[in-house]
């Protein structure tokens, strides 16, 4: 940010008493960052460069920071607001990804209605369950932040929970995960289990274990069932941890619906665990208008090889110019339990018409990738 400062500065413009200005006139959005101006930095380099890496914002001139500076500090403060007010997140680091801030942040820029669009929170949650910005975040990132910016979001078919990975996490082991159940909790507008009294933006995180649940797992090389993500509640700081626990054997319906604790627990094995998740695939469901769908490890595998070889079909496809890769897509889908990718069209004559202008790449999918054990057909869609 110093360097920002330094390379911005002129006779009328210094960035640092710009910014303590801004975090006095808009103090939410400066206890979201930490005070920290370096979030507007990367909206700016988002915004003119396509890039959110450090490296593009210690590039950016100082004519492009003075530039965007009013209208990025506007994007940051709408998104902040709205990730608090929607999303549950109570900071820039209790985000599932940091990057999450500058795009919505972006999106406004572009347009203000964009960051409250439907495709906004299908975008929040589905990346932040799935660990989609856990490889390769900026690249993913600005990609997204393109496809929402043009209205060309394309919604997963449903959000897949890998019960290994939702069971086994923890706050060490999958951070960015633990972070978005948390999100999910305050979205919730969870409620202190012994006052009863919403909790706002200060609350503890605890296990609704003891360590008497330790050992067993522990010999089993397993975390503790009390470090485990799907086992925190949330609590007001004066809040003892043995006073919530009673307090949630006596809790009614909607006080425990609050924070996604099924009823008639015990907290001796993981099984609370498991009736918990489906709590939490009901209000993703909910809040996305998408199916939420609980699967294993090797049902998650199987559309993973999907999602791998349908990139096959993307990399061909982005060879042609976009409105060419717009048609096709919409006739392209992806059947991973036959292994087969099918290309549909409202009749034959249209199919044939399809693949005649856009041969260089459907074409091409036809005759090359049955090699790669992909069965390609072309059929008149129902």
């Amino acid at each position: 940010f110093d360097l920002a400062v330094a390379r911005s500065f002129t006779q009328h413009f210094n960035l640092r008493e710009r910014w303590d200005e801004e975090c006095e006139r808009r103090p939410k959005m400066a206890g979201f960052v930490k005070r920290d101006g370096l979030p507007i930095l990367t909206t700016i380099a988002l915004r003119s460069r396509l890039d959110l890496r450090q490296s593009a914002v210690l590039a950016l001139r100082g004519d492009e920071i003075r530039d965007y500076w009013d209208r990025a500090v506007d994007g940051v403060d709408r998104a902040t607001d709205l990730l608090s007010s929607q999303f549950g997140a109570r900071e820039l680091l209790s985000l599932p990804s940091q990057y999450m801030l500058p795009v919505l942040a972006a999106l406004h820029i572009e347009n203000p209605a964009l960051p409250v669009a439907r495709s906004v929170v299908e975008w929040f949650w589905w990346t932040g369950f799935t660990g989609a910005y856990e490889v390769a975040s900026n690249t993913r990132a600005v990609a997204d932040y393109q496809r929402l910016r043009d209205s060309r979001w394309k919604a997963p078919k449903s959000i897949l929970l890998v019960k290994e990975r939702m069971i086994g996490s923890t706050k060490k082991i999958d951070s960015a995960l633990h972070r978005t159940f948390v999100s999910l909790l305050c979205a919730q507008e969870a409620r202190s289990f012994v006052s009863g009294t919403a909790l706002q933006d200060i609350f503890d995180e605890m296990s609704v274990f003891d360590r008497s649940t330790d050992s067993e797992l522990s010999q089993a090389g397993e975390s503790p069932l009390r470090l485990r993500t799907l086992s925190t509640v949330l609590k007001a700081p004066s809040d003892r941890a043995d006073d919530v626990r009673e307090a949630i054997r006596r809790a009614g319906p909607t006080l425990l619906g609050s924070q996604l604790v099924p009823p008639g627990q015990e907290f001796r094995d993981d099984s609370f665990l498991s009736t918990r998740l489906d709590l939490v695939a009901d209000s993703l469901a909910s809040r996305t208008g998408l199916p939420v769908r609980i699967v294993t490890e090797a049902e998650s595998d199987v559309e993973q090889r999907g999602r791998e070889r349908f990139s096959l079909l993307l990399d061909v496809l982005t060879a042609r110019d976009e409105s060419d890769v717009a048609e096709a897509l919409e006739y392209v889908s992806w059947l991973p339990e036959r292994e087969q990718l099918v290309v549909s069209a409202p009749n034959r004559t249209a199919a044939g018409r399809l693949i005649g202008k856009n041969g260089l790449h459907l074409r091409k999918l036809i005759d090359e990738l049955p090699l790669l054990g992909i069965h390609v057909d072309v059929v008149a869609a129902p």
